[in-house]
């Protein structure tokens, strides 16, 4: 713990730094008039259930942020994930051994920190930092603590408790499924209205599966340029130190579930970079100075496919 704090000094830095760099991240903001909401699809489904609207599936099942935010200004969403995001760094420093600094760069770097910072409103942030901060605790011996984590990343994103587990290699973790809101939105009757720009509507997961079927048909769907190249120079760091240890086996089932959501998910490294910290970890196990390379090759990765 003794490197929380310049662990999060250098969060901080590399916050505001992608904040001035204000990447190309290649979301499209929308706005909904009659609500008064305006930012990415995502936060749109999210704030507008605080209006009685059916934001559908699986979105209904993320309850814990829009209970907490509903109605809130848009500035309270922008700093819950920040602080949110701040968490994974000083949380990567005691997840992963290694340089605390390459650890933290390397992952504060990844398109999925990168695309939450520019665009806020999205559960994925707190969801992992809790998803990590459950696996932290449980490593930590902290089970009680872990569980407690497990359920309020469960309760954020129905995925949190199931990255914990691979974390941390405990099912036990699982329990924060529990959480998950499994049952349909109950008291919403409102239809959500015709989004400005945006040239999605709610659909339902068939669509989705349709979606990364007719992707993969194009060629697209396992496309170097939007599976691969987002990792960045992880993508080289973390096979070089596969081994028959616990952290491989966590690093390989995270990455599995990871890219197996996207069949059914309209997003790319948004969704299988939560794979990211057992990913991290691996890396991590190099020598200082190929880190220190690696990590300013890192930060200027144009591959940012979310």
């Amino acid at each position: 713990m003794h490197t929380w704090i310049p662990a999060t000094a250098v969060g901080c830095l590399t916050i505001a730094a992608i904040l001035y760099s204000k990447p190309n991240i290649g979301t499209s903001v929308v706005r909904v008039e009659q609500l008064g909401l305006e930012g990415h699809i995502d936060y749109i489904r999210y704030a507008s259930r605080a209006y009685g609207v059916d934001v559908g599936t699986p979105f209904h099942r993320r309850w814990l942020v829009p209970l907490l935010l509903a109605k809130k200004p848009d500035r309270m969403w922008r700093w819950m994930t920040y602080a949110s995001l701040l968490a994974l760094a000083p949380l990567i420093t005691s997840y992963a051994a290694g340089p605390w600094w390459a650890a933290v760069l390397l992952l504060m770097s990844l398109p999925i920190v990168r695309h939450n910072i520019v665009y806020h409103g999205f559960v994925d942030p707190p969801a992992m930092a809790l998803a990590l901060g459950a696996a932290v605790a449980w490593k930590a011996g902290h089970a009680w603590l872990a569980v407690v984590l497990s359920l309020l990343s469960g309760a954020t994103k129905e995925t949190g408790p199931v990255f914990a587990a691979c974390y941390a290699l405990a099912p036990e973790l699982l329990v924060g499924l529990l959480a998950v809101q499994w049952w349909p939105q109950r008291g919403a009757t409102l239809a959500l209205p015709n989004i400005s720009g945006s040239g999605q509507q709610f659909v339902g997961p068939f669509w989705h599966a349709i979606r990364a079927i007719r992707q993969a048909g194009a060629h697209q769907f396992f496309m170097p340029s939007n599976k691969l190249f987002p990792w960045g120079a992880l993508a080289i760091l973390a096979p070089w130190q596969f081994r028959n240890d616990s952290l491989t086996l966590s690093a390989a089932l995270s990455l599995a579930i990871g890219y197996a959501q996207c069949i059914i998910a309209t997003d790319n490294a948004r969704i299988y970079q939560w794979a990211a910290p057992p990913v991290v970890a691996l890396a991590c196990q190099h020598d200082p100075r190929v880190l220190a390379v690696a990590c300013v090759l890192h930060w200027f990765n144009n591959a940012q496919s979310i």
